[in-house]
């Protein structure tokens, strides 16, 4: 699919998930405890609307992180969002 064509030029999702989604996210974001799976680059890719590659903006897990929607126990740091920020925007 489209979605998974996403580049890795700007920061790489080993960046973000060693950086963010493993210390923020994954406890309550993984297959066995909730449906949106953020364990892996391919799990999120192939959640429709999750990311929108190229499209920090129109991605929905830049949009509650920069919201202050996720995570629940306070908003990341603004470089955190940055990392997820840049990785999708490629």
């Amino acid at each position: 699919p489209a979605e998974l064509n996403i580049q890795e030029k700007l920061t790489p999702f080993s960046t973000v998930q060693s950086q963010v989604l493993n210390q923020h996210c994954v406890s309550c974001h993984q297959s066995s405890r909730n449906p949106i799976d953020l364990t892996s680059r391919q799990a999120i890719l192939r959640r429709p609307g999750l990311v929108k590659p190229g499209a920090p903006e129109e991605s929905k897990i830049y949009l509650v992180v920069r919201d202050g929607q996720m995570p629940p126990t306070g908003p990341l740091t603004d470089n955190s969002a940055a990392l997820i920020y840049d990785w999708i925007l490629g």
